[in-house]
């Protein structure tokens, strides 16, 4: 036999003699693996993150009574789980509030099934483990999100670019990067730790953002943090959002931002990026003019009247 989709079923098997009839029921019950959303979560201390577990066995039909479903955390000490109200939807889902308090590694160890009774004498349970580590952020991460959804509010914002090194002072670095000086701009920020492993959650961090000239591009209003932007490899992480207000003035400036916890006993994390404010797009005569990225092109007819059709596209 062979599950096609989750749920329960009676089965009845019927054997028929010439003497007598004979027949049993039994109910057989499909469930979905038992698996977490994330198998690892990085926090900094005092901030949390939902650790959400789908599938796994559900209350027996007739002996619903008899479901169970605990969380442990080994070894107790630098974190809080917090269960949150059952999610309705077509796949089980078990959801905890993780709160980190102290710098240090658990493991989250979830069980849920049946306890045996008459009608099921050997139960189905499954676990699932989650690593959550509580630490400290060891270095920054500034994308340049593209113009047409620079909103923090967009989820479909994709980084043009991304800086992951010390700026150097007073001469720029060979990336230095190009923004219009007609209209804002957003930095995106993630944080990680010593390893390398990007932060699930900082929000108990403070965030302090600079501009070495505000006359050129100032630091608007609108800073935000939230983990609904854009999904990661091992789910979504949080970022911090800074949107850049640009005065219509052509120069090079220096956007600073520093991370500082509590916990941490040496410098704070601080990364920079360095930007060129140039002209829009501008069409010549004799020539074009366009933001420098690979991501823009123009398309041009040239007539030729002896080759072809004479029809090109040319990309600059």
């Amino acid at each position: 036999m062979e599950a096609l989709s989750q749920g329960h079923t009676v089965v009845t098997i019927t054997v028929v003699t010439e003497a007598c009839n004979i027949s049993e029921t039994t109910t057989l019950v499909a469930y979905s693996p038992l698996k977490s959303l994330a198998s690892e979560v990085l926090l900094s201390v005092g901030s949390s993150r939902v650790v959400i577990f789908e599938g796994g066995p559900q209350p027996w039909p007739s002996a619903p009574f008899h479901f169970y479903s605990d969380i442990e955390v080994h070894p107790i000490g630098s974190v809080t789980v917090e269960a949150l109200s059952p999610t309705e939807s077509r796949t089980p889902r078990h959801a905890y509030r993780v709160v980190c308090t102290a710098v240090g590694k658990q493991w989250l160890v979830f069980r849920c099934g049946n306890t045996p009774g008459p009608f099921n004498k050997i139960p189905a349970v499954e676990e699932s483990r989650v690593q959550v580590a509580c630490g400290i952020p060891a270095s920054l991460s500034l994308s340049l999100l593209s113009s047409t959804t620079s909103s923090p509010s967009s989820p479909s914002s994709i980084p043009l670019y991304s800086h992951h090194y010390s700026c150097t002072q007073p001469q720029y670095p060979c990336g230095l990067l190009s923004v219009s000086s007609t209209r804002d701009a957003t930095l995106q920020l993630s944080v990680f730790d010593q390893k390398g492993v990007q932060f699930d959650n900082f929000t108990s961090c403070s965030v302090r953002w600079t501009s070495s000239d505000p006359g050129l591009l100032s630091l608007g209003p609108q800073s935000t943090m939230t983990a609904a932007d854009r999904p990661t490899q091992t789910g979504y992480k949080l970022h911090a959002w800074q949107v850049l207000q640009s005065h219509r003035q052509t120069g090079t400036v220096t956007v600073n931002v520093t991370v500082t916890c509590p916990e941490m006993v040496t410098a704070p994390a601080s990364q920079c990026v360095n930007l060129r404010l140039v002209d829009d797009v501008q069409w010549a005569r004799h020539s074009v003019t366009l933001f420098n990225h690979p991501k823009v092109t123009v398309s041009k007819f040239i007539p030729l009247h002896h080759i072809s059709s004479g029809l090109f596209f040319i990309v600059f």
